[in-house]
């Protein structure tokens, strides 16, 4: 390893013409951290990249450019190929590094050289760079996770490392772990990221630091909104398992597998879900629910990860698979975010015979915002109260014009044109990005005056039965 302590690779595709490039360089290059080379790896850019990067005579950087037809994995690989620092960290064309970021992530990696790989939180910018919110995660404090703690927090928590703040040390991950698991496979390559960490994680400690140190930008051109949402992550569970099945794999991490399982369960439920266009579901789910029973004891079968299906199950009328007295026993361990908690309530709910809507009185037609899973579940959950759901407002290029349950998946900016009545829109998302979807929605709210609900209030309003909701708001709960 040569004496350059840091590497920074910034990825970047057909960037040049939004202004997004120019803007990330920038920050890259004014960072209160300085000692690094900078390698731009451009993946054959068509637009005017080329000489966006050439035009900036900064010595720490170095444009690379690769053949026509590659993947955002052979742009990483080229990272870890032709980097020549001791740490390196990942970065992309349409995000903005905070000035203090990489001082901060290589203070922290300095004081833990047991660290294969750091991240950190992020706040959420829109097209024009305008705060969407604050922060993705409503962490207090740093987490940090042995080995094989982090799986197990992924698959009960979703908590995805942002992938633009990965910081590896190479002296950890250039020997087993630099290259992103199955990333050769087009349907696997969207999670390559989240299996990448898991191939760390098996053998290194891994951490993510609170402080949103990079303002990640959301947009309709974004890698992830134009790809499979679905397939990738059965296939990470089945990557998961096999991980777990290893012969260097020890007892804490095979206990993980109920978790996965049901990972598993979930994501091929809504894989069927969207190759089906939405139609009724049938002997598939039963086929899951057999699988997942015979494969997790009924007792084991409490955990975080399973909640989703077993609401599908009983949204559906297939019949609940956990005992009741193993929820009770999840209901009172500590939960570690917003969605955890409310798929507790919902499940809780579900098993006590209620509904997440059947409390609510004045709303009739709803629209939500979201087509993944929790959306399937709403719809089932909204038409069992009488409740009319009129759209699923997405941004997704690869989810608008399919549908949920017959209902038609639109853009959000659909709102604006809206004719007759809309009562509410419920965001369905997992992650606590309420406070940046409320903003999105708001030009459209103020003009057609709906209201705008989280499913997570939905939760609690209805498993606390009471009409209280955090945004203000409130639902009237039938006595």
């Amino acid at each position: 390893m040569s004496s350059i302590q840091l590497s920074v690779s910034l990825q970047t595709y057909n960037r040049g013409s939004s202004g997004y490039l120019r803007a990330a360089l920038e920050a890259i290059l004014a960072q209160t951290y300085g000692d690094f080379e900078l390698l731009v790896i451009d993946n054959h850019s068509t637009d005017e990249t080329p000489e966006i990067v050439l035009s900036c005579k900064d010595p720490r950087l170095t444009y690379m450019r690769l053949p026509p037809g590659g993947t955002p994995a052979d742009s990483i690989r080229r990272a870890f190929g032709a980097s020549r620092g001791r740490y390196l960290l990942t970065t992309h064309d349409d995000d903005i590094m905070e000035p203090t970021m990489i001082a901060r992530q290589m203070r922290i990696m300095e004081e833990h050289p047991e660290l294969g790989c750091l991240a950190t939180n992020v706040s959420l910018i829109d097209e024009r760079g305008d705060i969407l919110q604050q922060k993705l995660y409503e962490m207090k404090t740093d987490r940090f996770f042995g080995i094989g703690d982090y799986i197990q927090t992924y698959f009960e928590e979703k908590l995805w490392f942002p992938t633009p703040t990965l910081l590896f040390n190479r002296d950890i991950s250039s020997s087993r772990n630099s290259s992103f698991a199955c990333e050769a496979s087009p349907t696997y390559a969207p999670s390559g990221d989240i299996a990448g960490m898991f191939n760390m994680n098996m053998h290194a400690q891994v951490a993510i630091l609170a402080e949103p140190l990079l303002r990640y930008r959301q947009h309709a051109a974004q890698e992830s909104r134009n790809v499979d949402q679905s397939a990738p992550l059965v296939a990470l569970a089945k990557y998961a398992e096999s991980l777990l099945a290893a012969p260097d794999s020890d007892q804490r991490l095979r206990a993980l597998a109920p978790t996965v399982h049901a990972f598993s369960a979930r994501y091929q439920a809504q894989d069927h879900l969207f190759k089906s266009a939405g139609a009724p579901l049938d002997s598939a789910l039963m086929k899951l629910k057999t699988h997942w029973e015979h494969a997790v004891k009924p007792d084991n079968r409490s955990v975080d990860a399973a909640l989703p299906f077993e609401i599908l199950l009983g949204e559906t009328g297939k019949g609940l698979s956990i005992p009741d007295d193993a929820l009770d026993r999840l209901m009172r361990a500590p939960a570690t975010g917003g969605s955890q908690l409310a798929y507790r309530q919902w499940a809780s709910l579900l098993h006590s015979g209620s509904s997440l809507f059947a409390g609510a009185r004045g709303l009739k037609r709803i629209a939500i915002l979201g087509s993944m899973l929790t959306a399937y579940l709403l719809v089932l959950a909204a038409k069992r109260c009488g409740i009319e759901v009129v759209y699923c407002l997405d941004s997704s290029p690869a989810r608008i014009g399919k549908d949920v349950f017959g209902i038609p998946v639109v853009s959000h900016e659909y709102l604006l044109d809206l004719g007759g009545l809309l009562d509410a829109v419920i965001l369905s998302s997992e992650r606590d990005h309420d406070e940046g979807l409320r903003k999105i929605l708001s030009p459209a709210q103020e003009r057609r005056s709906f209201q705008i609900y989280s499913w997570k209030e939905l939760a609690a309003a209805g498993f606390r039965q009471d009409a209280s909701l955090p945004s203000g708001n409130t639902i009237p709960m039938q006595p």
